[in-house]
Parts: structure tokens; sequence; C-alpha cells
């Protein structure tokens, strides 16, 4: 997992002039791009020292600026900024700070999807509210945070009044949070990311291992059982109405081949 401060890039910076050419990093070369009023991206009057480039008029693209290594006050957008600061790989945000995410196995992905449907089938049967995948949520504002589990569910009360934005993390706290690990997960993290849900007002967050079959299903800080895939799956008073097994789930990512 790699680490790094919104809005750094960690490549050599591009001469606009020359697209695929690379330049030393230097303070001249980072300050040379701008948003102009219509909010592309140009270049201004500093001299490249590679091919002595020297005009407003050198247009260069969103995916170049985004190979280049810049820091974020050199263009006057939030620290946050979720258009133009945010990795090109999916990523959380933990102190003010994106971590690009772990890429998740097919299997565990595949289990994350039959689980948010059995979540969706109950949430739509009793018009409680809506399950989803790999939401990015805003849990908390001061140092940022934002978190993405891989199944969450939002119950209707909390939906109320909460359109997602277009761009960036849903300002809003899911009632369920849902880990599926996978080998390139390390538990301390998973662990750091309960707390963080729990903390924010998520009311119960699952942790399910795939290898075992199991799942742990934390209602606070202190609180927690397991269950094995023969249980039964209760969402309780978060999600009433949930039914089915784990055994179910996997029979279904089986079934795949």
């Amino acid at each position: 997992m790699s680490v790094k401060p919104l809005g750094v890039r960690t490549s050599t910076p591009l001469c606009p002039r020359k697209p695929g050419s690379s330049l030393p990093y230097n303070a001249a070369i980072v300050r040379r791009y701008t948003r102009n009023g219509n909010g592309q991206l140009r270049a201004v009057p500093t001299r490249c020292g590679s091919c002595r480039v020297s005009s407003v008029a050198d247009k260069i693209s969103e995916s170049q600026i985004r190979r280049a290594s810049m820091p974020v006050a050199e263009f006057n957008v939030p620290l946050a900024d979720p258009e133009f600061d945010a990795p090109d790989k999916l990523y959380e945000v933990v102190d003010g700070v994106a971590v690009e995410q772990p890429d998740i196995s097919a299997y565990s992905h595949l289990i994350a999807y039959f689980l948010c449907r059995q979540l969706q089938d109950a949430a739509v049967r009793g018009r409680h509210g809506l399950a989803l995948t790999e939401m990015l949520y805003r849990l908390k504002d001061d140092p940022l945070l934002e978190r993405r589990p891989d199944v969450s569910f939002v119950s209707r009360e909390r939906l109320a009044g909460n359109r997602p934005p277009a761009l960036g993390a849903w300002e809003i706290v899911p009632d369920l949070a849902v880990e599926v690990l996978c080998p390139s997960n390390k538990m301390h993290e998973i662990d750091a990311k309960v707390l963080d849900y729990l903390d924010a007002g998520v009311r119960q967050v699952w942790v399910l291992f795939p290898d075992t079959r199991r799942m742990y299903i934390h209602s606070s800080r202190s609180e927690v059982r397991v269950i094995g895939e023969h249980a039964p799956l209760s969402g309780g008073d978060v999600l009433p109405g949930l039914a089915g097994t784990l055994a179910e789930v996997f029979a279904s990512v089986d079934a795949l081949g």
C-alpha cells in the first residue's frame, strides 16, 4: 500500500510542449501549471530548462498533470479537491492523507457483490434504504477522514436530505459497513477501520474472513460476536428483514465455476 499527501504526485514532471518528455524536478516547472477561468489547465510564462518554452498558450492535459509532482498550494485548490487531488486508483483519506487501496481479489470482490445483493433485497422489500459497494464516505472533516467499505447500507432516515455529490466522497455515515478480507489486507489496518466506522456513528461493522467463512459483527468498541457460514444473517434493527446465510453468498460465488 502506498501513501502520499493529497495533491502531490510522485513521478517526474512533464514538459507541456513535449508530451512524454521528462524533466528534472524544480520549482519553476511546478509553478508552470494553473487553471484559467474555464477550469482548463494551462501553462504560465515560465522558461523550461529543457526546451526553453515560454508561452502562456501551452495547454496540458489532465492526464499529464496527474503524472506530475506538484504541491496543492501551487494550484489554489482545496486539500481534498475530489476532482484533482485523488489518486487514480481506489483510495481512502486518513488524517488528510490519500491512501491508495490494495487491489481486492476477484474472489473477495464477488463475495462483496453477492452479499450486497442480499442486503439490497432486504432493503427493497422493507423500503429501508440502500445497499452499496465501494462507496467513499466522508466520516470526519478535521482531520479529514474518508473510508470506502466493500459493502455498506444507508437507511432511509440517513439518506433523507443527503444527496450524493457529483464528485468526491459522500458526506454521510452509513448504518452498516462491511469489510471483506483478502490476502493484501493487514489486520492492524482493518482494526483501525473498524474503530473509525464505530467512532463516526456506523451502527454495525462486519468483517468477513473468506478463508474460514466466519464473520465478526461489531456493534461497539467492546461488543463483537462471531457467526459461521450457516448461521442466519440478521440485520437486527439496522436492517430489519435481512435473511439468508453466508453459505448462500459463497454458494453464489462457487456456482460461477
